[in-house]
């Protein structure tokens, strides 16, 4: 947990100093897609007002908007036709377009069609990236053995 957390702050400078990409968001999105976590809201809240103080954005704005496309990808989730990997990147793919609509409403910040080009061409890497570390770096749950007589 710890290293995660620690990868999506570095992520979070990068990306509010160089890249015109919503990288956080999308690491958020899918791992929550993946796994069932309860602290996935606060990881939401907390690296949205992290990104609208590093972007000069006020200050829970972003985690609003963030807090939306959670509630989203729970809601799709509990459904039956979200179980299978296919539907990640149309989902997804709409909430970013919706994320830069909803920055372009709150903030006045210029929809750029490139960059969300770019995190669409990026949702399925990052989905197996993340799927990838939730399955091997992650310990599971402890599984107790019962040893009867």
């Amino acid at each position: 947990m710890i290293a995660f957390i620690i990868t999506l702050v570095c992520i979070s400078f990068v990306q509010a100093a160089f890249l015109p990409l919503n990288l956080v968001l999308i690491i958020l999105l899918v791992r929550s897609f993946i796994t069932e976590g309860k602290y996935d809201l606060w990881f939401v809240f907390s690296f949205g007002l992290l990104l609208s103080f590093l972007s000069g954005f006020p200050l829970g704005g972003l985690s609003f908007i963030y807090l939306l496309l959670q509630a989203v990808v729970k809601v799709v989730k509990k459904t039956q036709f979200a179980q299978h990997w296919i539907i990640v990147l149309p989902l997804i793919s709409t909430l970013i377009i919706f994320d830069k609509m909803a920055e372009n409403f709150m903030f006045g910040a210029g929809f750029n069609l490139r960059s969300s080009i770019l995190d669409i061409i990026l949702i399925l890497p990052i989905y197996f990236t993340v799927r990838f570390w939730e399955e091997r770096f992650i310990p599971a749950k402890e599984v107790k053995l019962k040893i009867g007589k």
